[in-house]
């Protein structure tokens, strides 16, 4: 009963992002045509893969992905005290570590099924216009967003946690979600090292990427996407903890 309370109060921001990022999809497979004439280079007209990707995987419909993922990060218990909902659900028999992980499960599996769209679509949909697209390219994008997206929902979410309406919370997510990058971008020590999250998501600069065909020509980093999963999973743990304590002091 707790997810489905959980899926209840999500539903309608996951089924706009799920619209929204679908049909970005097939109007960017759909009419390639149109927008590749539009994209000519000093080669001529720009490949399939690489309009893919600009379009895609390196631009718009991913920008739209990582905004979807942090506004389903919203819907703490601070969150709820601010929508006057608050004393409803701790009346519910169950603690509230269980209830707000039910909450971040929820969430992961709705920023999952978002990423997983495009690596459905793109492929199919681009056998139908006459084109092709790698199947293999889309699965590699799929865990790089699984991985930055569950990142931004669990910062989003200890937001929430923290701050207590819905406005306050994303404002803050948002302000992180722009200074971190570009703090790693003008922190010199920090950039040997590939902690810049929309460079990992997109292949810039990564050894396992190849901007010149936009493709992938190495195993993915998965100790990078392993020490992002713990990083999501602390947020998630600290914002689990958060409300107890406010409500203790």
């Amino acid at each position: 009963m707790l997810f489905y309370k959980a899926w209840l109060e999500s539903r309608s921001r996951f089924f706009i992002g799920l619209i929204v990022i679908a049909a970005l999809c097939c109007v960017f497979v759909l009419f390639h045509e149109l927008f590749r004439s539009r994209m000519q280079t000093t080669r001529g007209t720009l490949p399939y893969q690489d309009y893919i990707y600009l379009r895609v995987y390196g631009g718009f419909v991913r920008g739209i992905f990582l905004l979807v993922a942090i506004v389903l990060g919203l819907g703490g218990l601070n969150a709820e005290r601010g929508r006057n909902t608050l004393m409803f659900t701790l009346a519910l028999p169950v603690r509230r570590g269980y209830l707000l992980a039910t909450r971040a499960m929820t969430g992961l599996a709705e920023v999952a099924t978002l990423a997983l769209l495009p690596a459905l679509l793109i492929p199919w949909l681009s056998a139908g216009a006459g084109q092709v697209y790698p199947a293999f390219q889309s699965w590699n994008f799929f865990v790089l967003w699984v991985a930055i997206g569950w990142a931004l929902f669990a910062s989003a979410f200890l937001a929430s946690c923290v701050f207590e309406n819905d406005y306050s919370a994303l404002t803050a997510a948002l302000i992180a979600f722009y200074i971190y990058p570009l703090a790693v971008a003008r922190t010199p020590f920090l950039r040997p090292y590939p902690l810049h999250i929309h460079y990992i998501m997109n292949g810039t600069g990564m050894p396992y990427f190849d901007p010149q065909t936009h493709s992938f020509v190495g195993p993915l980093p998965w100790a990078i996407l392993g020490g992002v999963l713990l990083v999501s999973v602390a947020l998630i743990y600290l914002a689990s903890q958060l409300p107890v304590r406010m409500d203790r002091s």
